[in-house]
This record gives structure tokens, C-alpha cells and sequence, in this order.
């Protein structure tokens, strides 16, 4: 038997296509570490977060791919909402249950001053003046913000709790 040898019959790429490949491998590299981050701000077992990363990336590719370079948004924001809704949607087809760490405690002032229970304003002038007249640890003033959430939360009738997760 005659051993056949294979030839590659492509062409190569043009100088253009070079530069396009070479500006998708950069954003890819520069944003990789995003997708980890993100990944672990769900709360989920080790097998979901290995799928929630493999979704991550495979959505920074396609955003690498249909970014453009001619507006004036910068691309780790447009790969943030593309890589978050990628894995978002992942665990809804899944059906996973699943919690994701909020930021910091400005999103609680948020909710507050969207029920209607108190001003943004309001909550930090009751900080600037507990501060000015004792030395709070964070701990301290983050467990007054808790149970100032919880109390308004509780009196205006809502829930913390996602829809899905109430009886």
C-alpha cells in the first residue's frame, strides 16, 4: 500500500486578516481573567463553575469577534455584559440554583431609595455622624447597614429572596 502524504491546500492570510486575528487574540488574553471573576462571583458547585468558565470564554470570543473598533465604548465593558449574560443564561437552561455576590453595600442604598423606605442621602448622613461621634470598626457599620435593610425591607413587605426561591 502506497502511503499518501497531506498537502494543505489553504492560503495564506492576507496582512489584514493577520491584524484582525492578532487584535482578537489581545482582547481575548487581556480579558481572560474577567471570565474567572465573574465566574466566581456565582455562588455554584466546582462542576457549574468549570461550565460557567468554559461559557465565559466562549463568550469573549464571539465578542472579540463582533466588537467594534470604531465606536467609543471600550471593549472589557461591551465582554462584561456578554460574558455575564452567557453565563447567566447557562444556569437558566440548567436550571441551577445559584447567588451572585453583589459589590458592595452602595446596591442595598440603591434598593432602599428605590422602595421608597429611605434616602441614599439620608443613610449616609446617619454614617458621617455615627462616625464623627465613634470609632465604628466596618464590621460594626456594616451589621447597622444590615439591620437597617432588613428592617425596611421587612416593613415595606418585600422579600431578599429571588421569586423563584419563595414558597
Amino acid at each position: 500500500m502506497k502511503e499518501e502524504k497531506f498537502t494543505p491546500s489553504f492560503e495564506p492570510l492576507s496582512s489584514e486578516e493577520q491584524e484582525k486575528l492578532a487584535k482578537r487574540e489581545t482582547a481575548v488574553l487581556a480579558n481572560r481573567s474577567q471570565v474567572y471573576w465573574l465566574a466566581k462571583r456565582f455562588k455554584v458547585s466546582d462542576e457549574v463553575y468549570q461550565e460557567l468558565v468554559q461559557e465565559g470564554l466562549s463568550a469573549l470570543c464571539h465578542a472579540a469577534d463582533n466588537f467594534s473598533h470604531d465606536t467609543d465604548s471600550h471593549f472589557s465593558t461591551f465582554a462584561y455584559y456578554k460574558i455575564r449574560s452567557a453565563m447567566l443564561r447557562h444556569l437558566e437552561e440548567r436550571k441551577t440554583p445559584y447567588s451572585y455576590a453583589k459589590g458592595n453595600w452602595q446596591n442595598d442604598i440603591e434598593r432602599l431609595s428605590v422602595i421608597g423606605a429611605t434616602s441614599e442621602a439620608e443613610v449616609i448622613k446617619s454614617f458621617v455622624l455615627q462616625k464623627s461621634q465613634s470609632r465604628m470598626s466596618f464590621q460594626e457599620k456594616f451589621l447597622l447597614v444590615a439591620r437597617l435593610l432588613a428592617s425596611k425591607i421587612k416593613n415595606a413587605g418585600l422579600s431578599l429572596l429571588p421569586r423563584r426561591w419563595r414558597a
